[in-house]
């Protein structure tokens, strides 16, 4: 009944114990949450970034804040290992240039950097699985034992054509079917599912670096992935064009741009982080 519902939001802004209450997750960035009011469980959001431009490390970074935070997460991924991630991981948390793990020999100080910040991190409840096989319904059933066993409130999934393209069916409409499926799945399980995908190239044709900024219709598949998510998340570094310092000679070597192109009854807006490359983290 409605007036059930309403009786439930009357408890919940009064500060009574709610019949049922919608779950906000930080992103790990407070600039960030203060757009979005951290992630809502049952929403469907969508990152998306040129190859090389940091959707994977805006990725990472939010899933490593969030478990730190105690915050139950899991990394599924197409598009790498579970040894990889690992790495930048370490990285990332202990601000170690991921060069290092190249060395086939490690210093005495290196080794105890990089053990401090594997046992700072080995409890922390998150989960990673890497599979290039990985199809929609492989990866729905993954997730759904994820959930039910450990109580995972955030999925990362990398990365959405991959994803299409293992899709036995391989007709036009993939990516929309893919898209479906993952929103429902969110909704069901009352989860938080965060898709990372790529551009199509029409955007590297667009004179001059500030219209290369990526927009809805950039997306592979933006049509559906337009109607279907909540969220959708453009990430843009100007040093990805070689572009250093802006018109008013202002230094944007470091920039990591995230520009909210789509929030479902929320406002729009960039957020500005700053990238340190030879770890990969995000501040």
């Amino acid at each position: 009944m409605i007036n059930n519902l309403f009786q439930n939001i009357i408890d919940e802004v009064t500060g009574q114990e709610p019949i049922y209450s919608d779950e906000f997750f930080t992103t790990g960035f407070e600039s960030i949450d203060n757009i979005l009011t951290g992630f809502q469980s049952g929403k469907f959001v969508v990152i998306g970034g040129r190859p090389g431009m940091g959707g994977t490390t805006l990725a990472l970074n939010m899933f490593l804040r969030e478990a730190v935070k105690q915050i139950p997460t899991a990394y599924f991924s197409l598009d790498t290992t579970e040894r990889e991630i690992a790495k930048k991981l370490i990285s990332i948390a202990g601000n170690i240039p991921f060069c290092n793990f190249k060395q086939k020999t490690y210093s005495r100080q290196a080794q105890d950097k990089i053990i401090n910040r594997i046992l700072e991190l080995k409890d922390i409840p998150s989960f990673v699985e890497c599979n290039p096989q990985f199809n929609i319904d492989t990866l729905v059933n993954r997730i759904k034992v994820q959930v039910s066993s450990h109580a995972t409130k955030i999925i990362y999934v990398d990365n959405l054509q991959l994803l299409a393209y293992n899709d036995a069916n391989q007709d036009h409409d993939r990516y929309g079917k893919v898209c479906i499926q993952l929103k429902k799945l969110a909704l069901e399980l009352n989860i938080v599912i965060v898709v990372l995908s790529g551009l199509n190239r029409q955007v590297e044709y667009r004179e001059g670096y500030e219209a290369k900024i990526p927009q809805i219709s950039d997306l592979y598949g933006s049509s559906k992935i337009e109607g279907l998510a909540d969220i959708i998340l453009m990430v843009f570094r100007p040093a990805y064009y070689n572009v250093y310092y802006d018109m008013e000679g202002n230094e944007v070597q470091n920039d990591f741009c995230i520009h909210v192109v789509k929030h479902k009854n929320g406002p729009l807006g960039t957020i500005k982080l700053i990238f340190t490359k030879e770890t990969f983290s995000l501040t």
